[in-house]
């Protein structure tokens, strides 16, 4: 089981080719290349994401692990309630104007 662990991304990888070639003439065939960079994006022994992230993550040119940790620091629960309603009020009001209807918006 080990072993299907660290290369599955071979295994599905192959899998996704089989169906590329069994439905090549079918116009549908391409849900199967967008799934492709998902397998190397995501599952071993690819995992491009935790290279990427990893990278990024030992960077920090902005300093912005300091000042989010600060920024985050201390903070009651009433405080980030009110900065919720406040960027949903500012989301309602630039949806509002952009479609000309009036929506209230809390998620998407």
């Amino acid at each position: 089981m080990e072993f299907m662990k660290k290369n599955i991304g071979w295994f599905l990888l192959s899998i996704l080719v089989f169906g590329i070639v069994i439905s090549w003439g079918d116009e549908d065939n391409f849900i199967f290349w967008l799934i492709i960079p998902v397998i190397l994006w995501k599952l071993p022994p690819f995992n491009v994401s935790k290279r990427v992230f990893g990278w990024a993550a030992s960077k920090d040119p902005l300093g912005t692990k300091k000042s989010t940790a600060k920024f985050m620091k201390g903070k009651p629960w009433y405080y980030w309630l009110g900065y919720f309603i406040l960027t949903c009020a500012v989301m309602s009001g630039i949806i509002s104007l952009i479609t000309g209807e009036y929506h209230l918006v809390f998620f998407g």
